[in-house]
């Protein structure tokens, strides 16, 4: 059964880390390619986009608004890169076959305050890109949008419920410790 834990945590980590360095490869691609002929991701829906453009704007992106929307896009990516690379810490000790450790607890712990992250990120990123976008529009037509949805509660859910998984096992744990250590 432990070789079974071991050989998917080898999986899954090596397709996180393939994910890793794709992830702002196609941030950037997606910007540089925005509102042209070689935007694949929008056109064939390859990645639900959250803020469309056209709301914003109805001007063409110029290479400056490209660039700001590229970096500010890395906030959000930024904090999932950071949980991601989380993920690929604790399935490592998966695969060492450290499943029950402190260590594994705070990297469960990391994770769920990566989730309250993630939330902030988006919704700093959602007010930065609605300036970015429409900073080119007449003034009067410029827009600051910020915005908390259903999805972000549910996320700040899960966020609780991993750390209480990460606080259990950490605790959980320590009393094994502390019991294999009494006479």
């Amino acid at each position: 059964m432990m070789q079974k834990i071991q050989s998917y945590s080898r999986k899954i980590r090596s397709t996180i880390q393939l994910l890793i360095c794709l992830l702002p490869l196609g941030v950037i691609y997606y910007w540089m390619t925005a509102q042209t002929e070689m935007d694949f991701i929008s056109r064939f829906g390859i990645v639900s986009v959250t803020h469309e453009i056209s709301a914003y704007t109805a001007l063409p992106l110029t290479i400056e608004t490209r660039v700001f929307a590229i970096i500010a896009s890395f906030l959000p990516v930024g904090v999932l890169l950071y949980g991601m690379s989380v993920l690929v810490k604790l399935f490592r000790r998966y695969e060492t076959g450290d499943i029950f450790s402190v260590d594994t607890a705070n990297y469960y712990r990391r994770l769920g305050f990566a989730f309250f992250f993630w939330v902030i990120a988006n919704l700093v990123f959602g007010g930065l890109i609605s300036v970015i976008l429409s900073f080119n529009n007449p003034p009067g037509e410029r827009i600051l949008s910020l915005s908390l949805g259903s999805v972000d509660i549910v996320t700040v859910l899960c966020g609780f419920m991993i750390l209480t998984v990460g606080w259990v096992m950490r605790e959980a744990q320590l009393i094994a410790e502390e019991h294999q250590h009494t006479i």
